[in-house]
């Protein structure tokens, strides 16, 4: 199947096997960042919702201590109150809008809450604690208020980082910053105040029993490894931090001397609080612990601030990173589509003279247009090929030209050869009329020779009884001579005659050499064009089909001439033998009419002294004898020259017929030569 498609798509198809593993690997890669960009985007969402949380945090705690500080009669605090309640009314307001853009994001809505079980986390429920909270700001039930609310609000940032993917970041700097933000200071924080409220009760009670100054050592305790946690997740963030998108200057910059100043304060906190769960006779006053749990809060909330600012800042590295990424990723993509576009340029270079070259060639080979040209188009194969076939097209053309004049030649050489033929023909024709004559003749010259030897013995017999038959016989003699050169009149006709053969006979050996040359040169030819076929491959086996049928008709050209020469050598040979027999005959016909002439001249004497040359008609009889059986010889000569003038007679019948064929066989290379459409000359 493969075998069957044009080359266009041959390459199309080898550049989809490398472009699509290509595209589905950049497709996959880039689909992979946008995820990680999501989800990275996301955090940075739910790190702007926790901002506004951790100001309520703050500010809700603040409260809560200033309002503990109130009860204990400390007006500063109750100054206080006013303002950071402000403040709590102006972080619901910016948690509301924050909201309104993220809720669908972060699944803050009352129905998203629910799904979650979380109903109680919802920002409006936090607002009604919080009126609660102001109605009742002192007292139990403030307390529990306040437990509630800071629960509820630790709860929303946890939810808030569980659904913006902050709790599953993936890279270790980030993670330990989240793990800071979302775990690690809510819990300090939320530590402190419980630390500072219940160390500031316990001294309100002069007893301080053992139970809660032990509860209060504990307390102490976990707020240490509260601290320790901060440390240890932020040493780890600014160690990781170089691994991942590169290091933050701002990170240990910023955060190093942060984590200092907290873990001072809190020290500075848990040293009496110590003092006050080891002793029961400490002499700190109640407000001391919630004076030194504000500036720790105060502290640890600008810690947070920073945290959260630096998980910010890594979390902007990552979406420029990957967005970075990403662009290298489309970047490449538009390479390779560049690429994919140059190589289809390529390609359609390649293609297009290709196409052009299936069109000449059906064209050359359909409509046998030998006037088509492929257009040259560059140096490169194509062009090559390009090149070489315009040349085969006019090497072909050449020869197709060679041949038409080859075949006109041919077709006026049978003409000629044709015409001569026929003039033979008639020649021998009337060749062998006069050789029927000249038969006939010496047939009744042999049947004359033979009345003359018998009348010459009857004129033996009878010379002694009578010479009236004497002058008969010389009546006869003279009558005889008359004959005789009448007959030597015919042998000197038969001799001419037999000369125009031997001259015809001539005409035809040259005619016959003429053909065979020709016969050579057009079997050359068929021979030049059956190798230019073999050269053309498949596009010139109609050629050879051609060259092959005018080489075998060459081929039989040449045989029948070889025929016509050996037919004419054998007429010239037997001619000449007819020619010296009629010399021969002739010199006799002139010797028996010189005789016959003497013997008329000697009849009178002979006829006066007949008695005494009776002997000499015995040798006149015996030489009659001779004459007659010459004579038959002539006869029977003559009849092998019919025979050999018939034979030459067929000959050239065959000759013409061969002749014929040559002729038919040139018009019909001539048609064939006038299918090839050539460029004017």
């Amino acid at each position: 199947m493969i075998r069957n498609l044009k080359i266009g798509m041959k390459l199309g198809l080898i550049g989809l096997a490398f472009s699509i593993p290509i595209a589905i690997l950049l497709f996959l890669v880039i689909r992979g960042l946008n995820k990680d960009i999501r989800f990275a985007r996301k955090e940075k969402i739910g790190n702007q919702y926790q901002r506004p949380l951790e100001k309520l945090f703050r500010d809700v705690v603040s409260h809560r201590l200033l309002a503990q500080q109130a009860s204990l009669g400390d007006t500063a605090a109750q100054g206080s109150l006013a303002s950071i309640a402000e403040k709590v009314e102006g972080d619901f307001q910016e948690i509301e809008r924050v909201d309104a853009l993220y809720r669908e994001d972060l699944e803050t809505t009352d129905e998203g809450l629910a799904k979650r079980k979380r109903a109680s986390f919802a920002p409006a429920n936090l607002k009604r604690e919080w009126n609660d909270i102001k109605t009742q700001p002192t007292g139990s039930s403030s307390s529990s208020r306040y437990d509630q609310v800071v629960a509820d609000i630790r709860g929303l940032i946890s939810h808030v980082g569980d659904t913006s993917n902050l709790i599953l970041d993936p890279d270790l700097d980030s993670y330990y910053m989240m793990d800071v933000t979302l775990l690690a200071l809510p819990q300090t924080q939320d530590r402190l105040q419980q630390v500072a409220i219940f160390a500031s009760t316990l001294l309100q009670d002069t007893s301080r029993p053992i139970k809660s100054r032990m509860k209060l050592n504990s307390l102490d305790e976990m707020l240490r490894s509260d601290l320790e946690h901060i440390n240890a997740s932020s040493r780890t963030a600014v160690t990781e931090d170089p691994n991942f998108y590169g290091a933050s200057p701002s990170l240990s910059q910023n955060l190093s001397p942060a984590l200092e100043a907290n873990g001072k304060l809190i020290e500075a906190f848990a040293a009496p609080v110590g003092e006050i769960a080891e002793s029961e006779t400490a002499k700190t006053t109640p407000d001391v612990p919630l004076t030194l749990g504000l500036q720790a809060l105060d502290q640890d909330f600008r810690l947070w601030d920073i945290a959260v600012a630096e998980l910010d800042t890594l979390l902007n590295k990552r979406i420029g990173s990957l967005v970075f990424q990403r662009t290298i990723g489309l970047g490449l993509s538009a390479i390779a589509l560049s690429v994919w576009a140059v190589l289809f340029f390529i390609m359609r270079s390649i293609t297009r003279p290709l196409e052009e070259a299936v069109v000449v060639l059906t064209q050359a080979t359909d409509q046998a247009d030998l006037t088509r040209r492929l257009r040259v188009t560059g140096t490169d194969e194509v062009g090559i090929l390009s090149v070489n076939f315009n040349k085969f097209i006019e090497n072909l053309e050449r020869l197709i030209r060679l041949v038409v004049r080859s075949g006109d030649q041919v077709a006026a050489s049978t003409s000629h050869i044709a015409a001569g033929s026929k003039e033979l023909e008639a020649t021998v024709a009337e060749q062998v009329a006069a050789t029927n004559e000249v038969a006939v003749t010496a047939r009744e010259i042999s049947a004359t020779s033979s009345d003359l030897a018998k009348t010459m013995n009857d004129v033996s017999r009878m010379a002694e009884s009578t010479s009236e038959l004497a002058r008969q016989g010389q009546h006869d003699l003279q009558e005889m001579e008359g004959s005789m050169g009448r007959m030597e009149e015919a042998s000197g006709a038969v001799s001419a005659k037999l000369a125009v053969i031997n001259e015809k006979a001539g005409n035809i050996s040259s005619v016959v050499t003429t053909i065979t040359k020709v016969a050579d040169q057009t079997n050359l030819l068929s021979l030049n064009a059956a190798i230019e076929a073999e050269k053309a491959g498949q596009y010139g086996q109609g050629f050879a089909v051609v060259a092959r049928e005018i080489r075998r008709l060459a081929d039989q050209t040449a045989v029948a001439t070889l025929d016509i020469e050996k037919m004419v050598r054998e007429m010239k040979t037997a001619v000449s033998s007819g020619v010296m027999s009629m010399d021969k005959f002739s010199d006799q016909v002139r010797k028996a009419v010189e005789a016959v002439r003497k013997v008329g001249l000697q009849l009178a004497a002979i006829i006066e002294q007949v008695q005494e040359v009776t002997p000499r008609f015995d040798a006149v009889r015996m030489g009659m004898e001779t004459q007659s059986s010459s004579a038959q010889q002539i006869s029977e000569s003559m009849a092998q020259l019919s025979q050999t003038t018939q034979q030459t007679a067929q000959a050239l019948a065959e000759t013409n017929r061969s002749i014929e064929q040559l002729d038919e066989a040139a018009r019909s290379l001539d048609e064939m030569s006038q299918r090839f459409k050539l460029t004017a000359a």
